[in-house]
């Protein structure tokens, strides 16, 4: 009698852990699913000042200029940026410090990207183009390549 009711209350138990658990896989599948990691803070654009700061193929780091990616926007310093390496292109996705809405230019400000593989014949794109900014954005024409110009 003993096992009978305790096999009822495991088979009931487990039914009632096996939800929640599937539950809290979803959540974190969808969580942390395959969409491309985006920092914190505010959308930025960056440019290379080729005729003061170009770029260079045997080059592991280059200064970017990082300004808000709209004018009217909660925006202040860049934050390191997340830097994604493929075999034909670097992405480098730059935010900002939110600091309270401004309208006006804010920036740009040099930040100087290091990275952990030399920049080759891999383009260099600008994340925001990438991945979050809206079609037709006009910094994103060419779709978001910084380097090689």
């Amino acid at each position: 009698m003993r096992t009978l009711i305790a096999k009822r209350l495991l088979r009931g138990g487990l039914a009632f852990l096996v939800v929640p658990a599937v539950l809290v896989i979803n959540i974190g599948l969808s969580r942390f699913g395959t969409e491309p990691e985006r920092p914190p803070g505010a959308p930025a654009i960056w440019v290379i000042d080729v005729e003061r700061h170009d770029a260079h193929r045997d080059d592991r780091s280059f200064t970017a200029f990082v300004g808000p990616a709209v004018e009217c926007q909660a925006a202040g310093q860049p934050i390191r940026p997340i830097v994604t390496y493929e075999p034909e292109r670097i992405i480098v996705t730059f935010t900002m410090v939110n600091m309270g809405l401004r309208c006006g230019m804010t920036g740009p400000f040099p930040y100087e990207v290091r990275l952990d593989e030399r920049i080759g014949d891999r383009v260099l794109v600008d994340g925001f183009c990438s991945s979050i900014a809206p079609p037709g954005e006009p910094a994103c024409r060419d779709g978001g390549i910084r380097w090689p110009r």
